[in-house]
C-alpha cells in the first residue's frame, strides 16, 4: 500500500518541469496528491455556432472567422476593434479588445487580415451589432469543431485555467488507483476514476455533491480525517502527564464569587474535563458553544483545579484586545483568592 501511495505523495519539484513550479506550488500545494484536489470552480459550455441569431446572445459560443479589417481606438481608453466575417454565414463579427488586455501591435501580428481563426467568447448585441468582447481565439488549422466545455479553476496571477488542467492531466497519468475501502452497494467510481471524472465535469451540477463522484471524494475525505483524529489520539494516549486530583477548594471558592448557578451544560463540560485530567495522558477535547454560553466560565473553573495542584495554566487567545479582556477577566475572579495572574503579550 506504502508503494501504490508513494506517486500520489511525490513533491511536485519532482514530478513536473516547469520555470513556473514555485507558482504552481503557490497556487495547487506542495505534492502530487494537493494538485489533484485542486478542484475546478465552474464549467462552460461553448456553443460551434454557424449562424448566428438572438438565442444565442448571453452565451459562450465558437465560431469561424475571416479577419476582414482592423479598427485602432483613436482615443485613449476607447478600445481596438476588429471586423471578422463568418465563414458559415457571411455574418460580421466585431472582436473588442481593450489596450491593457492586449497591445495594438501583438493584435495586428496575431490576428492577420485575411487569416481564418475559431474564436470563442461571450456574444452579445451592441447598437444592432453582434461581437466578443476579450475572446480566445485559435488558428483553425488542427482545430476542433463542436461543442465543448471549458472547465475553470481557481487561479492566481501568471496561471491560466488551460495551464492548471494541463497540469492536472499529466499527474493523472503518472498515478495508478488505490484499493478501495467503501462498500459495493454505493456504487462508487474508483478513487482514481473519481479523480478524472471531478476535474472533466459536463455541466454546473458535476462540481455538486449530487454527483456521485464528488460524493466518493467526500467521503475519502471525511474518513481520512477521522482517521487522522483516531491516530493523533492513540499516539497522545501513549504519552505521560501529570494527574490532576481535582481537590475542588479553590473551584469552590471562585464559583461561590460568581452571581448565578451553573448550568447542566457547563456543570457537565467541567466534568468531562476533570475526568480527563484525572488520567495520565493528555487531554485531547474541544469544547464548542455559542457567544456568551459559558467557554470562558468552564475553562476558569477547571484552571482553579489545575492551579490548586501546585500548576500553572496558559489561556491562548488570538489577539493583544482579546488578551487584555480575559487577563481582567481572570485577575478579578482569581487575584482574591490568592492565586498569581499575568499578561504576556507578543505586542512590543
Amino acid at each position: 500500500m506504502t508503494s501504490q501511495l508513494t506517486p500520489f505523495l511525490q513533491s511536485l519539484d519532482h514530478a513536473i518541469a516547469s520555470k513556473r513550479i514555485s507558482l504552481i506550488k503557490k497556487l495547487m500545494g506542495q505534492r502530487v496528491f494537493d494538485a489533484l484536489c485542486h478542484m475546478p470552480s465552474q464549467v462552460i459550455q461553448h456553443t460551434y455556432v454557424k449562424q448566428i441569431t438572438p438565442d444565442y446572445g448571453g452565451l459562450t459560443v465558437t465560431m469561424e472567422l475571416c479577419i476582414q479589417q482592423h479598427l485602432p481606438s483613436l482615443k485613449r481608453g476607447m478600445p481596438h476593434r476588429i471586423l471578422a466575417k463568418m465563414l458559415t454565414s457571411g455574418q460580421i463579427v466585431e472582436l473588442i479588445f481593450f489596450s491593457k488586455y492586449r497591445s495594438l501591435k501583438y493584435l495586428e501580428r496575431s490576428l492577420l487580415v485575411g487569416k481564418n481563426f475559431l474564436v470563442t467568447g461571450k456574444l452579445d448585441c451592441y447598437g444592432g451589432q453582434y461581437r466578443l468582447v476579450h475572446p480566445k481565439y485559435q488558428n483553425t488549422f488542427g482545430a476542433s469543431y463542436g461543442d465543448f466545455f471549458e472547465v475553470v479553476y481557481p487561479l492566481t496571477a501568471g496561471m491560466t485555467s488551460e495551464a492548471v488542467g494541463k497540469i492536472v492531466q499529466l499527474l493523472l497519468s503518472r498515478v495508478k488507483d488505490l484499493p478501495d475501502w467503501h462498500k459495493k452497494e454505493y456504487q462508487y467510481p474508483s478513487f482514481l476514476e473519481a479523480l478524472k471524472r471531478a476535474h472533466a465535469p459536463k455541466v454546473q451540477e458535476d462540481l455538486t455533491l449530487k454527483n456521485p463522484t464528488k460524493a466518493r471524494l467526500l467521503h475519502d475525505e471525511i474518513l481520512a480525517h477521522n482517521l487522522s483524529l483516531k491516530l493523533h489520539r492513540m499516539q497522545s494516549r501513549s504519552m505521560n502527564a501529570p494527574k490532576i486530583s481535582c481537590r475542588g477548594g479553590l473551584q469552590k471558592a471562585l464559583l461561590a464569587r460568581y452571581p448565578f448557578s451553573l448550568t447542566k451544560g457547563q456543570e457537565k463540560a467541567i466534568l468531562d474535563i476533570e475526568e480527563d485530567l484525572s488520567k495520565d495522558s493528555p487531554m485531547l477535547r474541544l469544547i464548542q458553544g455559542d457567544v456568551g454560553c459559558g467557554k470562558t466560565l468552564v475553562a476558569e473553573s477547571v484552571s482553579a483545579q489545575v492551579v490548586e495542584d501546585g500548576f500553572q495554566i496558559a489561556v491562548l487567545v488570538p489577539t493583544d484586545i482579546l488578551s487584555k479582556q480575559h487577563f481582567e477577566n481572570f485577575a478579578r475572579d482569581f487575584e482574591p483568592l490568592g492565586a498569581r495572574v499575568e499578561l504576556l503579550t507578543g505586542k512590543i
